[in-house]
């Protein structure tokens, strides 16, 4: 097609421009890309020194470090479908009681562990520690309620309670609590909630 005196451009100049503005548009696109790429290699190994490379959101931004290698490629890549790691979490709070309380919550958000009261938030932080330290099978104790029904301690070293789960409808619930703990308390960030 030729340039009409109307000034409409012709399919040839059409295609070259679309060509143009796509090309700028992967030029944009992987400036982003290796910008993501770079923050998210920081933040890996800043976690990875903090936590291990064992903990949920070491082991998520591996996965979206890959992903964005893969992105970095000419061929077409297709956005993972597994879902984010979440991991499990330490809520400490004062309660009514001006005490202070942690609770630690699986990655749905069910409370899996709670704590006695301690007089300050630095016992309840290090309360915290003592539960991951102790969160080994052996440390579990488990008990019944004057009706029968099953839960569970956790006992340090010294064989004190450091946390009790809710009560569970079956035994067999119950040893799937105590391997929840297990599984969320070497890895479960703290947040601490005010009141």
């Amino acid at each position: 097609m030729e340039k009409k005196d109307s000034g409409i451009p012709t399919m040839e100049e059409l295609l070259k421009t679309l060509e143009k503005q796509h090309e700028e548009g992967l030029r944009e696109a992987r400036a982003f890309l290796n910008l993501q790429f770079e923050a998210q290699i920081c933040e890996s190994q800043r976690l990875s020194r903090k936590y291990g490379s064992a903990h949920p959101r070491v082991r998520q931004l591996e996965a979206r470090l890959a992903y964005l290698r893969k992105m970095q490629g000419d061929q077409p890549v297709v956005e993972p479908v597994e879902p984010p790691i979440r991991a499990g979490k330490f809520v400490v709070f004062q309660g009514a009681d001006e005490k202070y309380y942690f609770h630690l919550r699986a990655a749905n958000g069910e409370i899996i562990l709670q704590s006695e009261g301690y007089t300050t938030f630095r016992s309840a932080q290090n309360g915290v520690e003592t539960v991951r330290k102790n969160a080994a099978p052996e440390r579990f104790e488990e008990r019944q309620t004057e009706g029968g029904d099953p839960y569970f301690v956790l006992k340090s070293g010294n064989h004190q309670v450091i946390g009790r789960s809710e009560v569970y409808s079956s035994s067999a619930a119950m040893r799937d609590g105590i391997q929840s703990v297990i599984k969320n308390a070497s890895t479960a960030g703290v947040e601490k909630r005010e009141t």
